[in-house]
């Protein structure tokens, strides 16, 4: 990104897509999203397993970007939708909090948690969420998504066609003044 960043001086938009990604690395998102961002933000907030209840968590943490890298001031529209999950959705939450940025699109799926992979004895692995996450007014988003900010949507008649809508719209969006 910084190489885009700096390779570019003189754009004013850039659209991100993050549209059908399953994720990745919840940190590296963060990272990402400060390419962006001018001052510290918190995003949001987590609230981690503690303890062998169901409801044993700990209190609330923030979830914080700083300015990173190469820094880009332009208008950024980042495209999200259904199928936006896990630390695409990080970046969504954390993109929402900078000033200048949009959303585009559907909204994400709803699926955060940190997943923690254990293996049993047997070789069968299985999965538990680590952290229930939350928006910075503390409202948690898992199965419900972040909204974007525009609403756009590709109908099947539109991709049957090869037309991107949503890439339209936000495009439509970068043009503007």
């Amino acid at each position: 990104m910084d190489a885009v960043i700096q390779g570019m001086p003189r754009m004013r938009a850039l659209i991100i897509d993050v549209r059908d990604n399953p994720g990745g690395n919840y940190v590296l998102a963060a990272d990402l999203a400060g390419r962006f961002t001018d001052q510290r933000r918190v995003y949001g907030y987590t609230r981690r397993r503690n303890g062998p209840r169901h409801d044993d968590f700990t209190g609330f943490t923030e979830e914080v970007i700083t300015p990173s890298g190469a820094r880009f001031g332009g208008h950024v529209l980042v495209l999200a939708n259904r199928h936006s999950f896990s630390s695409a959705e990080d970046f969504v939450l954390a993109m929402r909090s900078i000033p200048g940025v949009t959303i585009v699109g559907d909204t994400t799926a709803g699926a955060t948690g940190g997943p923690i992979v254990r293996e049993l004895a047997n070789g069968w692995t299985y999965e538990l969420s680590e952290w229930i996450e939350y928006t910075p007014q503390k409202v948690p988003f898992e199965s419900v998504g972040l909204a974007p900010t525009v609403i756009a949507r590709t109908t099947a008649d539109q991709a049957a066609h090869g037309v991107d809508a949503v890439l339209e719209r936000a495009m439509q969006l970068a043009r503007q003044p």
